[in-house]
């Protein structure tokens, strides 16, 4: 009888070690993505309802580096990033931006396989003012406020690694604060995204 309960014990903790380690590796805390898309001059209240979209022909290719500050490993996560942005119109026209972003872990396919929502705000500086910007609204600057929104989708087979994923960029004056901007640019972005 001894013997039975401490081969159970045993199997049992094993067990909860394996647990500890799948659920560690569920959420790895670094992540790497690329991203591209057009613009759009719409109000991004249009955008979101998918009304009156307009598609530019500017373009942007971001790189991005996140890192996870904080996680319950199964609801929410709290986490940074900074991202490098190449405006294709012009050769020496890029964006840094800074954000720190809240994603939700629990979409309603997480069973299925995987994904989150991901909200963020933060800071953006442009080497030279986009053109996006100098064309459709009145007065704009080059450090303004940075916005993402995302739906991520985990890639079967990839045991939680690779991630896909829809981003709207936007870059704004937030309704004034920045230098009294009033509007802003947003890019509608399909991108790939690498844990580890």
């Amino acid at each position: 009888m001894i013997i039975k309960l401490t081969v159970a014990a045993g199997i049992f903790q094993h067990q909860a070690k394996a647990g500890e380690i799948v659920s560690e590796a569920a959420l790895p805390r670094t992540s790497v993505s690329l991203y591209t898309g057009p613009g759009s001059p719409s109000p991004l209240i249009d955008i979101a309802r998918l009304k009156n979209t307009q598609i530019t022909r500017e373009m942007i290719v971001t790189a991005a580096l996140n890192r996870i500050l904080w996680s319950n490993e199964t609801f929410i996560a709290v986490e940074t990033e900074v991202s490098v942005a190449k405006h294709l119109e012009r050769a020496d026209m890029f964006s840094f931006g800074w954000a720190v972003s809240a994603r939700w872990l629990k979409t309603p396919w997480h069973n299925v396989f995987g994904g989150s929502f991901a909200f963020g705000n933060g800071f953006s500086y442009a080497t030279v003012v986009p053109h996006l910007e100098s064309k459709y609204i009145a007065r704009t600057n080059r450090v303004l406020y940075h916005m993402l929104m995302e739906v991520a989708f985990g890639i079967p087979g990839t045991a939680k690694a690779w991630e896909a994923f829809f981003r709207i960029h936007h870059r704004s004056g937030a309704f004034g604060m920045f230098n009294e901007v009033v509007g802003g640019s947003d890019f509608l972005c399909l991108g790939g995204r690498y844990r580890f």
